[in-house]
C-alpha cells in the first residue's frame, strides 16, 4: 500500500473486520522488518469498500504535514541509509482524539526517524532532498558528538555546586556575572553565614546585580549589615538576632585588615548616642 515498505520489499499485514451498517472494511495495517539498511515499525487505520483496495482515513491537510514526514525528508533518509547508516523510520508520541457524541474515537501519532539509534532534532525547514541530507547529517552529528559547554557555564555549574546559597539567584544570573567571581563568592559567604540576610536578598533579587549588595560590620563585631541599591536602605542584625533598619552616613576611610575601608555611623542625633557604633564596609 505503501511504497517505501514496497521499495524495500517488506510485506504489510492488515487486520480487518466489516462493518454491516455501514457495508465497509476497517482495519489496522502494520508493517514492520529491516532490509537495505532501512527499518520500519508503524501501524495506520484503513478502510476499504471492497476488501482489496486500502486507502487511509481521510484528514485535513494540517494533519497530514503535522504527524507525517515530508516527501523530501523521507527521500533524504533513503539517500542517507543508501550511504550506510541505520536509519529507522517509527511512530511515536501516540494520544488519543478527543471525541463527543456521533464520533469515532481515532490514535494520532507522530512518525519520528532514528539514525544509527540516535533521533536528531531538526531546527531548519528543508526544501529539496539535498538540503534535507545535510541538515539531517547535521542533525545527527550534533546529537552524537554535542559541543562542549562554554566555560563560564561550566564554572558557574561548579560555583553553584560549591555554594548552593547562590541558588537563590537562578543559574542564568550566575552565568551573567560569572566574571566577577569574587564578589559572587564574598555574597555567598554572607547570606551563609547570615540566614536572614539570604531571605532579604531573595525577595529583592529581580533586577539585583552582586555590585548594588553593600555589607557593613560593627568595629566591634557585634553586629551585620547590609544594604541593596538602589533602595539604599540598611538593615543590621545584632547577636539577639533582632533585625531593624538603621541610617547611615559616611564618615571617612580607615586602614581596616590591610586595606582601605569605608567608615559609617549613625546618621544625626543617633551618632552622639551612647551605644552609638560606627561600622565599616566589608563588601
Amino acid at each position: 500500500m505503501f511504497e517505501l515498505p514496497r521499495k524495500l520489499g517488506i510485506i504489510q499485514y492488515i487486520e480487518f473486520t466489516r462493518s454491516e451498517y455501514m457495508s465497509v472494511y476497517a482495519g489496522m495495517l502494520t508493517a514492520m522488518g529491516c532490509k537495505r539498511g532501512v527499518c520500519i515499525n508503524y501501524k495506520v487505520e484503513v478502510t476499504s469498500k471492497d476488501g482489496r483496495r486500502w486507502t487511509p482515513p481521510r484528514r485535513r491537510r494540517e494533519d497530514k504535514e503535522e504527524e507525517g514526514l515530508k516527501q523530501q525528508i523521507v527521500d533524504a533518509l533513503w539517500d542517507i541509509a543508501e550511504r550506510g547508516y541505520d536509519v529507522e523510520i517509527q511512530y511515536s508520541r501516540c494520544y488519543e482524539e478527543e471525541c463527543r457524541a456521533f464520533c469515532v474515537k481515532r490514535r494520532h501519532c507522530f512518525r519520528t526517524f532514528t539514525i544509527n539509534g540516535i533521533e536528531p532534532q531538526l531546527y531548519e525547514d528543508c526544501r529539496t532532498v539535498d538540503e534535507c541530507v545535510t541538515s539531517i547529517l547535521r542533525a545527527y552529528k550534533l546529537a552524537k558528538d554535542p559541543p562542549p559547554p562554554p566555560p563560564e557555564e561550566v564554572e558557574a555549574e561548579r560555583l553553584l555546586q560549591e555554594w548552593p546559597e547562590l541558588s537563590t539567584f537562578g543559574m542564568e544570573w550566575i552565568k551573567t556575572w560569572i566574571y566577577a567571581k569574587g564578589r559572587l563568592l564574598a555574597i555567598a559567604e554572607l547570606m551563609r553565614r547570615h540566614q536572614w540576610i539570604k531571605n532579604m536578598i531573595a525577595e529583592r533579587k529581580d533586577g539585583l546585580s552582586p555590585f548594588d549588595v553593600r555589607a557593613y560590620m560593627a568595629k566591634d563585631g557585634a553586629e551585620v549589615c547590609v544594604s541593596l541599591r538602589p533602595f539604599e536602605e540598611v538593615y543590621c542584625s545584632s547577636s539577639d538576632g533582632n533585625v531593624r533598619r538603621v541610617e547611615l552616613e559616611r564618615k571617612g576611610s580607615e586602614l581596616h585588615e590591610g586595606r582601605a575601608r569605608e567608615v559609617y555611623r549613625p546618621k544625626g542625633l543617633l551618632a552622639f548616642a551612647k551605644n552609638a557604633k560606627e561600622y565599616v564596609e566589608v563588601l
